[in-house]
Formats: C-alpha cells, sequence, structure tokens
C-alpha cells in the first residue's frame, strides 16, 4: 500500500514518479513505476449566474422542433470566486447543441 505520509498543499510538486522494487535471494528484482499526479483543487469552486433562459418552465427548457439554428437558449456568466485562475466552460452530451463564448465580455456565454 502506498499512502499520503504529508499534506499536499499549491507548494507541492504536481508530479511524482515512484520506482517500487520487489527483491527477494537469488533473484532479479521485479520494478514497477507508479506516477502521481498532484490535482489543483479550488477551495472554492466557479458560481454559474442564469442571464437568460428560453422557454423555461420548472427547470425544463421547451423548444420547437424547427426552430432556427443560432436559437439562444441560455446566456450565462461563470465567476471565478479567487479571481487568478481562468474559468474554463465545456458542453458535455450529444445533440445539436453549441456552446460559444460570448465576444464582448469575459467568461460571458
Amino acid at each position: 500500500t502506498i499512502t499520503l505520509s504529508n499534506k499536499v498543499d499549491g507548494d507541492t510538486p504536481r508530479l511524482h514518479r515512484l520506482i517500487i522494487l520487489g527483491n527477494g535471494p537469488g533473484c532479479i528484482p521485479a520494478v514497477i513505476t507508479v506516477l502521481v499526479t498532484i490535482i489543483k483543487v479550488m477551495m472554492r469552486p466557479p458560481e454559474v449566474v442564469p442571464r437568460f433562459i428560453a422557454n423555461e418552465a420548472e427547470g425544463v427548457v421547451y423548444l420547437k422542433e424547427l426552430e432556427p439554428i443560432n436559437t439562444p437558449i441560455a446566456f450565462f456568466t461563470i465567476k471565478d470566486p479567487d479571481e487568478k485562475y481562468q474559468v474554463n466552460c465545456y458542453l458535455d452530451g450529444d445533440g445539436p447543441f453549441r456552446l460559444s463564448p460570448y465576444k464582448p465580455y469575459n467568461n460571458e456565454y
């Protein structure tokens, strides 16, 4: 078992290479390399602020089948409470949708 022996924080290096040797009498040692990547965790997650949601009722957006391409569905702002990190926004899932930044403003989609 490999366990954490000290606190991990912002000063901890991000990548660690651990080499483990297994040895016994009269045999060639077995070697395994374990790579550990430290992932930055924000103390306060970004906040999503809705600015506009089309045809919404009880948290559901209703669209007609023949809505034209580029019909706005939602407009929102993503705020970083720490203000020193860049906020990225991604659209997850399938369907005929696109997420685009609203060019005049930062963190507006």
